[in-house]
């Protein structure tokens, strides 16, 4: 028995109000319609996704059984219907990662579309945004962006829409942040909470270089345990009072995730910036220094 990497998967972003669970074919009744392995509902597409199963034949027939009768003859087809079914998903897998496809009636695997082109047709459009959220992401620019970035940013905010909610982005930050980080704005930047010290080092240099034109001189890595990450004890602390002194200085916002999202904007800027952030709609992280 091997183990099966890829399979056929449905969830509600391509069903709508339903289980997420694995896909059959029908051979119960030898139709072009997948049937699923919790639910035993019909399904007439699925989606390709990765997985890490020990299945085969067999087992997916007994599987199968569970959910919907098979009856009593033809239980050899059936069981290889299940066998090609099984092989033809990597195939078609590995042409068409991430894609949408059905049966057609010889109950074999037609791809239909990828799962973004699928999404994008099927999902509603993202709404207007409002004028207040406009107005902060652009007073957030001023205070943090060069001319020439500015006024790119200024031309994207224009036609910005709301994505909080978007199968894809989730909030409207994360597609702004996908736009800078196309353009190589640097902007919101954003690390990851195992980021270590000289990714946060990296970080704020570029957007000291491309946004203010200067340098400085920051902590060094080597001032923290080896290892150390950005999330270590006091770290924003000690960056907050190099900056200070240059009349600089770092505001995180809280985005309840993972991440640290950081804006990097000259100390006088700072009641302007916490105002701002209000106005898209999300608070500053507190820092406790000690």
């Amino acid at each position: 028995m091997n183990i099966v990497r890829t399979f056929i998967h449905t969830n509600k972003d391509i069903h709508g109000n339903c289980v997420s669970e694995f896909l059959l074919p029908n051979i119960a009744e030898n139709k072009p319609n997948f049937i699923g392995m919790t639910s035993g509902k019909s399904y007439d597409k699925g989606l390709i996704v990765g997985t890490s199963r020990k299945w085969d034949e067999n087992i997916l027939f007994n599987e199968f059984k569970k959910v919907k009768s098979v009856g009593l003859f033809g239980r050899k087809r059936k069981k290889q219907i299940l066998k090609n079914y099984i092989a033809q998903i990597p195939k078609i897998g590995e042409e068409h990662p991430d894609s949408i496809v059905k049966l057609d009636y010889d109950l074999s695997l037609v791809r239909v579309e990828s799962r973004t082109e699928f999404l994008n047709r099927t999902k509603p459009k993202p709404k207007s945004i409002s004028k207040k959220i406009k107005e902060s992401y652009l007073n957030l620019s001023q205070a943090c962006l060069n001319e020439e970035h500015l006024s790119e940013f200024q031309s994207f905010v224009k036609t910005l829409k709301d994505y909080n909610g978007h199968w894809k982005y989730g909030t409207t930050l994360n597609f702004v942040h996908e736009f800078l980080n196309q353009k190589k704005i640097f902007f919101f930047l954003v690390l990851d909470w195992k980021a270590g010290i000289s990714d946060l080092n990296w970080i704020l240099n570029l957007a000291f270089e491309k946004n203010f034109k200067e340098k400085v001189e920051l902590p060094s890595p080597d001032d923290y345990p080896e290892r150390a990450s950005v999330s270590y004890d006091n770290v924003f602390c000690d960056y907050k009072k190099v900056l200070n002194k240059l009349n600089f200085d770092i505001t995180i916002l809280d985005t309840d995730s993972d991440q640290y999202v950081l804006l990097l904007h000259k100390l006088s800027e700072k009641d302007n910036i916490s105002e701002s952030i209000t106005g898209i709609e999300f608070k500053k992280m507190k820092i406790n220094c000690t």
